[in-house]
């Protein structure tokens, strides 16, 4: 092999290891920001059980209503009171169908 052949396919090596290097660093890159985003979805996923558990444990009702007056949360002892099921597809805004003297209690 010529000196002038050894260069090109020294070039091409070269080219191809660099290639692979950089493919090799991105796909670590992608792992651990996958792992990481596991992560933070895992810890956000403990923090609103937790939210929860504290929000049903209240010895008192508790209602969560958004901007446009659409009931987001119900603790458990709403859920007695009213003798409603929270469920956000199907439970109406205070004032259309939930008796205002039960979410008062």
């Amino acid at each position: 092999m010529s000196q002038e052949q050894f260069a090109r396919v020294a070039q091409v090596l070269y080219t191809v290891t660099s290639l692979l290097s950089s493919s090799a660093c991105r796909n670590i890159k992608q792992a651990r920001s996958f792992t990481q985003r596991r992560q933070s979805e895992q810890e956000l996923c403990n923090l609103r059980n937790y939210l929860s558990n504290i929000i049903d444990a209240m010895p008192s009702v508790l209602v969560g209503v958004d901007d446009q007056g659409m009931v987001t949360l119900w603790n458990h002892l709403a859920e007695q009171v009213t003798g409603i099921r929270f469920e956000k597809s199907s439970l109406p805004a205070p004032g259309q169908g939930v008796p205002p003297a039960c979410l008062l209690r």
